[in-house]
């Protein structure tokens, strides 16, 4: 199966196109002087679901560039990896992509495991005001490639922004 989507998705532009679309529907969650856009309100208040608003949207698009390509790889990483490799994205691009995935991700389990250890039930919320100075420069810059990565699938697939 996976095999036959390779090869067909391609040559399928109505499928890339709304699963391109569906990569711009958020925007990247930061504030418009560069702080961490985090919920104001309810059960998370003043956390970032980084899983939702960072983890996903990067896993989104690789899927639909390694789709575009032909890119048999899973997984985020491999098909970032892949499409430098083939000269779909470029290398600047994938390793700052590849960079901040596994740094959201690395951000994402030490929280978990720090809930973990004190009893509680692990989510993806993280309250970036935990975080060193350094790891919220870091998250910053992380969270700004997701606008890197909207622009170039924008101009991929030839689409306006919003």
């Amino acid at each position: 199966m996976r095999d036959h989507v390779v090869r067909a998705a391609p040559q399928s532009g109505i499928f890339l196109h709304f699963l391109a679309r569906d990569c711009l529907t958020g925007r990247p969650p930061l504030t418009l002087f560069r702080g961490i856009a985090v919920d104001r309100t309810g059960e998370h208040k003043h956390t970032l679901d980084i899983k939702h608003r960072a983890l996903v949207p990067l896993q989104d698009f690789a899927r639909v560039l390694a789709l575009a390509h032909g890119v048999a790889e899973t997984g985020a990483l491999p098909r970032m990896a892949a499409l430098v490799r083939g000269g779909h994205v470029p290398e600047t691009l994938g390793r700052e992509a590849a960079q901040a995935f596994e740094f959201l991700l690395t951000l994402k389990l030490a929280h978990q495991l720090a809930q973990t250890t004190r009893g509680l039930t692990p989510d993806t919320h993280i309250d970036p005001r935990d975080l060193s100075e350094m790891d919220q420069g870091t998250l910053r810059d992380a969270l700004s490639v997701i606008g890197a990565m909207q622009s170039f699938v924008k101009d991929v697939f030839h689409l306006a922004q919003g």
